[in-house]
C-alpha cells in the first residue's frame, strides 16, 4: 500500500510530498497542477530522478534535465564528476552554452537541484 506524507521546509514554497511505494509492482504517481495532470510510473530503483550513485557515474556528453518551478532545462555534462567526502560536483552546459557547476550532497539530494534522466514538462 502506498503511503503519502507531506513535509515542508521553513519556506512553504518548497513543500514536498513523500510517497512510500514499498512493495508496489508498478506504482503510478499523478501530479496535478493548474496547467494539467501528468502521470509517472516509478520503480524502486529510483524512477526518473537521478540518484547520487548515478550522478557519480555521469560521463562527458551525457544529457540530463533540471526541474525548476515547473520548467525542465536540458544540460550536457562537460566534465567527469568529482566525488569528495559525500559530495559530487561536475560542470555542464545548457542550450545557450552557459557553464553551470552542479553540487549534490549525499543524503540531502532532495534539497539540491532536481535532476532527471528525461524532461518532466
Amino acid at each position: 500500500m502506498m503511503k503519502v506524507s507531506y513535509e515542508y521546509d521553513k519556506d512553504p514554497r518548497y513543500g514536498w510530498a513523500s510517497i512510500d511505494v514499498s512493495g508496489e509492482r508498478h506504482p503510478l504517481i499523478v501530479i496535478h497542477s493548474d496547467s494539467g495532470s501528468r502521470g509517472y510510473t516509478v520503480d524502486e530503483e529510483g524512477g526518473l530522478m537521478l540518484r547520487f550513485t548515478e550522478l557519480e557515474q555521469l560521463e562527458v556528453g551525457d544529457i540530463f534535465y533540471e526541474e525548476v518551478y515547473g520548467n525542465s532545462y536540458k544540460f550536457w555534462c562537460k566534465s567527469k564528476p568529482i566525488v569528495v567526502e559525500g559530495y559530487v560536483s561536475w560542470l555542464a552546459t545548457n542550450y545557450d552554452g552557459e557553464l553551470t557547476v552542479f553540487l549534490v550532497t549525499r543524503g540531502l539530494e532532495h534539497y539540491g537541484p532536481k535532476l532527471y534522466r528525461e524532461a518532466l514538462v
